[in-house]
């Protein structure tokens, strides 16, 4: 019985991955030369080829575009709505987005960070030498060497002592703390949305949750674990992407496999494997 149960869960799942992996893009970048436009998912193009590059996929209806070194934002329709102002923009999240106004890379000016809302007003203002994304009423911001966290009001949630960090996610965010005396390296750990340390576990490095699980390494080893900090895929892969729809594939040196959230393992075929390459190659901006 316990057999026959499992049986049943890979064919399921498989049945699920084929699904997934056959659903054509709602929309879709394309090329001509050096100029990048948009088409539908049928093949109709929204925008002609006219921008150096547009940051795919679309987040709450906008996505940004670029234009002689300016960035701005486009909605789903092709029109600018956004203008392109801007020297580096990033997605919208809980109704902001991260925004640079005069960062000169070739110069090494880094530029300053804040946050627009989608009509391009100014919410938080250029204070910060970089800036993540809002999630779950938090973004995680740097000033000088140091990342803290803030809420959409600019106030300072969680302060300045982490070495790097990334967004929430399950009530969780990975940050680097810095090293301990006689370490020359950090140590990637899982805070609350109060700042307290919730999985420590000599990570050296440690992804946001994603779908209820995060990528975890440690001594080049990738795992998962869940919310609790639960190993649910043992750390021994040398790669593992982002679970995306209850799958992750996960490469061991050697195979390809896909993983399910609960860690069921099943190893991809050479035909398969060639198969999603194709796609992601297709698919890539």
């Amino acid at each position: 019985m316990c057999y026959m149960d499992m049986n049943k869960k890979i064919i399921c799942f498989l049945i699920v991955c084929i699904w997934f992996m056959q659903q054509p893009a709602a929309q879709q970048t394309f090329s001509v030369g050096n100029k990048w436009g948009l088409k539908n998912a049928g093949g109709k193009v929204i925008v002609k080829p006219f921008y150096d590059a547009i940051y795919f996929p679309f987040s709450e209806g906008l996505v940004a575009v670029s234009l002689n070194r300016k960035q701005g934002y486009m909605n789903k329709a092709g029109v600018v709505t956004i203008p392109l102002k801007y020297t580096e923009a990033q997605g919208f999240s809980q109704g902001l987005a991260p925004v640079n106004i005069d960062a000169d890379y070739e110069n090494d000016i880094p530029g300053k960070w804040g946050f627009i809302d989608r009509t391009g007003k100014t919410v938080i203002p250029f204070v910060y030498d970089y800036a993540l994304g809002f999630s779950e009423n938090l973004a995680a911001v740097r000033l000088g060497e140091k990342w803290g966290y803030i809420n959409r009001k600019n106030e300072i949630m969680i302060p300045f002592g982490f070495d790097d960090a990334q967004h929430f996610s399950c009530g969780l965010a990975p940050v680097l703390l810095p090293p301990a005396e006689g370490s020359l390296a950090g140590e990637w750990v899982y805070i609350n949305t109060q700042g307290k340390t919730m999985i420590r576990n000599g990570y050296d490095e440690a992804k946001p949750f994603r779908e209820g699980v995060a990528i975890v390494v440690k001594n080049d080893n990738w795992g998962l674990i869940d919310s609790t900090g639960k190993e649910i895929l043992p750390l021994k892969y040398t790669y593992i992407e982002d679970m995306m729809n209850g799958i992750a594939y996960a490469f061991d040196g050697m195979n390809d496999y896909l993983v399910s959230r609960s860690g069921l393992v099943k190893k991809i075929t050479e035909p398969e494997a060639e198969k999603r390459k194709q796609r992601k190659s297709r698919n890539r901006p």
